[in-house]
């Protein structure tokens, strides 16, 4: 992990992929010789596993091919690349992930090997992998817009080596059919198509959405409301395939098994379920969190073969350096993260936290063995959560209890209703019955998210608190075997947990004015926990963008937020402390500020006539007689 870190960021990239080899040569031989012993063994062994993942991370990285691909390349001219992932969504465009193969310079055709983000508008024919695609689009960096609290777009997508994107609409992209897809992909493809055809044509709206995403792992269909209710009670995780869903099918799949004991010895039912789950990990798009929950039920499947004591934590261990040496940029990947450290709880602190109790009742004790399972994955991956999303599900253990039924019964139901859609009733039976668990689950999220503080807004860590606090967990449940150990804990948590409650209170009473970067005036007028937001709007079926912006910002800033349409119109705010008057005038819109005066112009025509600005925004398109575009980010005025 340290040296795929260190490798992101050196440019020199070229000398470090023998690095690793020369390193290991050395080490082995000082090893047969008896030169290294105890702990230097152990430093060259670390030190050898760092100069792997810097050569490693140097001989993926894409980084360098994008800028070449950038400079050289001339646009409007055609580009060839080849398609690696397709993700079709609900709007009229298809997002691809390819890797360029051929860009045309000014002096001819030239190979090429960056990664691409494209955005395609449909055509008639689907779009599969192994394609190849013909733009004539330009092409360009992927930057955020720099408003505050939205998607980091450019962190996200960098992380996965992808640093260009464009945009084609159908009349500038022609496709060109590839030798096609190799024998996995083509019955994993085959399959998942006839899945997603067959949930679609029995189930409908959300209830098709949910279904597709926990059997399949398929989120495309979500609307925006349902993803806000998951995520807001903490219940993300049940959408995305993982260990959770791995585990499920394994226990299903056992019973049945069990039925079948005559007929099918251990050794054979053991195999099969390892086939099977690698299908599964292959159809639901192999993300890092089922290929990590796979890898390692496998390995526990083949320490059955051998008759083989292990330790989880070394399998879990073993299974993150596997993928990372087939792809080091999944160290980057959230869910790889957030699914590690979840197991990593669970593993370090479910038997702690489990028999701080004890219930004799069944029915509570399998309830409380849930609800520690919960709190064990929660202690370790809420610092990281807060670091990405600044908020808290107050509710989710309310939220986990009542999804760990009915993930259940859709995973498990779910799964038996593709396998037998096309027998005549007993497929309705199984519809009827995953629609109203599927109605259930998603009224019962909604009803969560609807009580009073059900998320906490405002957290802001840098990773050195996420850090602090990891450190002061693990201290606390006897990591570290010391006297001192409590002692260090509570000073560790205790400082994390305060640098970040001041942070968050100081955020809530935040005094500003802000203008966002955006294709028409949004601004937001911050005091203290009230939120003013005015826009102005040329199509107000765009509404929806602006509530988005606001949205965001309270992730940062917390507060209740009022909308102002500035159409024509003047707005005086007035507090104890000062006034503000905001009025649109057509070509500009005017912000004055106790003696202060700002200008936001909205085309790059004269000057505005009669004001005396202090300070001049200028919207993305303009570039004359301003203090500051937009299309470099939002800017603070006061």
């Amino acid at each position: 992990m340290c040296g795929i870190l260190l490798g992101r960021g050196l440019s020199f990239h070229s000398v470090f992929i023998f690095i690793p080899i020369s390193v290991g040569v050395v080490f082995i031989l000082a090893d047969y010789v008896g030169f290294l012993r105890g702990v230097w063994y152990l430093a060259a062994l670390n030190i050898l596993m760092v100069f792997t993942g810097i050569g490693l991370m140097q001989l993926k990285s894409h980084d360098h091919e994008a800028e070449t691909v950038l400079k050289n390349h001339v646009n409007g001219r055609p580009l060839v690349a080849e398609i690696k992932e397709v993700q079709e969504g609900a709007t009229d465009w298809t997002r691809v992930v390819g890797e360029v193969r051929l860009i045309h310079r000014y002096s001819g055709l030239d190979k090429g090997n960056a990664k691409l983000l494209l955005f395609l508008e449909k055509k008639h024919e689907p779009l599969k992998k192994g394609d190849k695609l013909v733009l004539v689009s330009e092409l360009n960096r992927i930057v955020n817009k720099g408003n505050p609290g939205e998607f980091d777009a450019a962190k996200y997508w960098g992380d996965k080596g992808i640093g260009l994107i464009s945009f084609a609409s159908e009349d500038q992209y022609e496709v060109l059919k590839g030798p096609g897809m190799n024998l996995v992909d083509q019955l994993t493809s085959g399959v998942r198509e006839y899945c997603m055809r067959t949930i679609k044509t029995h189930f409908k709206g959300q209830e098709a959405a949910v279904l597709a995403a926990i059997v399949l792992g398929e989120k495309s269909l979500l609307d925006t409301e349902t993803k806000e209710n998951f995520k807001n009670t903490g219940a993300m995780h049940v959408l995305a395939v993982s260990g959770l869903h791995i585990g499920l099918i394994l226990y299903l799949l056992m019973f049945v098994l069990e039925r079948f004991s005559k007929f099918i010895n251990r050794r054979t039912a053991l195999l099969s379920l390892i086939l099977f789950f690698w299908f599964y990990a292959f159809l639901t798009g192999s993300s890092p969190s089922v290929v990590r929950a796979v890898f390692m039920f496998s390995m526990l499947v083949v320490s059955q073969f051998v008759s083989r004591k292990y330790d989880p934590l070394n399998i879990l261990f073993f299974t993150a350096f596997v993928l990372m040496v087939f792809d080091p940029y999944v160290l980057y990947d959230i869910g790889f993260q957030l699914s590690y450290l979840a197991m990593f709880g669970i593993f370090v602190f479910y038997k702690p936290i489990y028999y701080s109790f004890e219930v004799s009742n069944y029915w509570l004790r399998k309830g409380w063995e849930g609800t520690a399972i919960g709190f064990a994955a929660q202690i370790m991956t809420t610092p990281l959560s807060l670091y990405y999303f600044n908020q808290f599900p107050n509710y989710f253990i309310v939220s986990n209890l009542g999804l760990m039924i009915t993930s259940g019964l859709i995973l498990g139901m779910g799964i038996a209703f593709l396998v037998f859609a096309r027998i005549p009733g007993f497929n309705l039976l199984l519809v009827a019955i995953l629609n109203g668990v599927l109605w259930t689950t998603n009224w019962f999220l909604s009803w969560v998210e609807s009580w009073p503080g059900a998320v906490a807004y405002g957290f802001t860590m840098n990773i050195w608190q996420v850090i602090l606090i990891g450190l002061g967990t693990l201290f606390m449940f006897g990591f570290l075997k010391s006297k001192f150990r409590l002692a260090l804990s509570a000073v560790f948590l205790i400082s994390g947990i305060s640098w970040i409650t001041i942070a968050r209170f100081d955020r809530m009473d935040h005094v500003e004015f802000r203008v966002f970067n955006h294709s028409e005036p949004v601004m937001i007028y911050k005091i203290g926990s009230k939120i003013h937001c005015f826009y102005l709007l040329k199509d107000r079926s765009k509404f929806d963008k602006v509530i988005l912006l606001a949205e965001n910002y309270v992730r940062l800033y917390p507060g209740e937020i009022a909308y102002h349409d500035l159409d024509g119109k003047r707005w005086n705010m007035s507090t104890d402390k000062e006034k503000v008057f905001i009025e649109d005038r057509g070509l500009f819109i005017l912000i004055s500020h106790g003696e202060r005066n700002y200008c936001i112009r909205k085309s790059n025509g004269s000057d505005p006539v009669g004001v005396n600005a202090d300070f001049t925004v200028g919207m993305p398109w303009v570039v004359a007689g301003i203090d500051h575009s937009l299309s470099a980010g939002s800017v603070k005025l006061f």
